[in-house]
């Protein structure tokens, strides 16, 4: 099967010298406030693949991946900085850095609860409710959240939020706990009221549409459906934003482009930041269509 052994290779391209299975980006990459070099490990990148061995896990039963999962936690308890308030705390985005992000965090959170779930160990479910109750203190009167809490991370965008709320959604599925229910019930209403055009255009800032960004669509189409229980209509919107994106974004050669601006379109076909990205999301919004069909 080529799902496994896509599998085997991420196992193996783990990066070396850390507590845990761990992953990064195999290039120099320099965000609007940070810089990270090649080869250092982030929290991001590895709980998205973490989430991909433990799909796999769920679907063929294999203890490997459960193993790979479990081992990647001491990564995130040993080797990331984690920020103390209180009785709250704060993974780091890499060992490298103190920075304070609120969608690396959460992801951090709803991965040491998926685990948590399946292996029962306290310490991880303990570790996942400090790290909400930390990002979800600093949730916005209004429900929104600011990248990071930095000075220069004062701003509030579409993908990001997404990510916030849909690892909140699953820290509470696995968890089994509805504590943060009013936070992330906010949360969505914000993101519902101010994150989208009437014709399903996702815009990049609550309070901006340009750049228009191929991840904004895609995380767009994938919140919609992962919260599709709080509200009704999530699924229709879900299709809205994709039918906007296939029509506006997409290339006659199928692949989709980065970013729409005001008066140009940036058309560079980025794997990682685009295709993969609506592919998963696309593959999401299927999956969601076929179990309503078997439901009806």
């Amino acid at each position: 099967m080529g799902a496994i052994r896509f599998l085997d290779l991420l196992e193996q391209l783990s990066l070396k010298g850390y507590s845990g299975y761990c992953w990064g980006y195999n290039f120099d990459w320099q965000s609007r406030v940070f810089f990270v070099p090649q080869g250092i490990p982030n929290l991001v990148c590895t709980s998205f693949i973490i989430n991909a061995f433990l799909d796999a896990y769920e679907l063929l039963k294999n203890k490997r991946y459960l193993q790979v999962a479990r081992n990647s936690c001491e990564f995130v308890l040993n080797d990331l900085n984690i920020t103390k308030e209180n009785e709250t705390i704060c993974f780091s985005y890499t060992p490298l850095d103190k920075i304070q992000i609120h969608n690396a965090n959460l992801l951090g959170a709803a991965l040491l609860a998926r685990v948590y779930s399946l292996t029962r160990e306290e310490n991880l479910l303990d570790f996942a409710t400090k790290a909400v109750e930390f990002s979800v203190k600093y949730q916005n009167k209004d429900g929104s959240w600011h990248y990071g809490n930095a000075p220069n991370q004062r701003w509030i965008d579409n993908f990001h939020t997404g990510f916030n709320l849909v690892a909140l959604n699953d820290y509470m599925h696995f968890s089994k706990s509805q504590y943060f229910c009013n936070a992330l019930e906010k949360g969505f209403r914000y993101y519902k009221e101010n994150f989208f055009l009437k014709d399903g255009t996702p815009k990049y800032y609550h309070n901006k549409i340009y750049p228009i960004d191929i991840h904004s669509v895609a995380q767009s189409i994938i919140t919609f459906v992962k919260l599709k229980d709080l509200s009704g209509g999530n699924i229709n919107q879900a299709l809205k934003i994709a039918q906007w994106g296939i029509e506006n974004m997409q290339d006659e050669r199928g692949f989709f482009y980065f970013q729409k601006h005001r008066y140009f379109t940036n058309k560079i076909p980025y794997i990682r930041w685009s295709q993969a990205w609506m592919a998963y999301a696309l593959s999401t919004l299927i999956q969601a269509l076929k179990n309503e069909k078997r439901e009806e």
